[in-house]
């Protein structure tokens, strides 16, 4: 049986920032949606030694194309996950804001 996870890493932001760690402990899948108006990279993330280091994870647009981070609204997805942590932080430029929100299950 599955068990669905969901939460908001980033909330209508619009400054550079880590945001919200998400536990992805036991999820073997992951997709993060990125909503709003902006200028920025959001940067995908992951980490096995509790967030003393992160590492980039690679994603997927929706065209296919490998991603580890994304610079326009989309929903990127990843597979097998093997890490513990998942973070969405972003490198702001301009615009009004940005929303991460993360949906994996497991």
């Amino acid at each position: 049986m599955l068990h669905p996870k969901y939460l908001t890493l980033q909330n209508a932001v619009s400054a550079t920032g880590n945001g919200t760690v998400f536990d992805v402990s036991g999820l073997t899948n992951l997709s993060v949606q990125l909503l709003g108006t902006f200028t920025a990279t959001v940067n995908f993330e992951g980490s096995n030694d509790g967030g003393t280091t992160w590492a980039a994870v690679p994603f997927f647009n929706s065209g296919g194309a490998n991603a580890s981070s994304a610079t326009a609204v989309g929903i990127f997805t990843t597979y097998n996950l093997g890490y513990l942590l998942f973070r969405a932080r972003v490198t702001w430029t301009s615009g009004t804001s940005v929303t991460v929100i993360a949906a994996g299950n497991g």
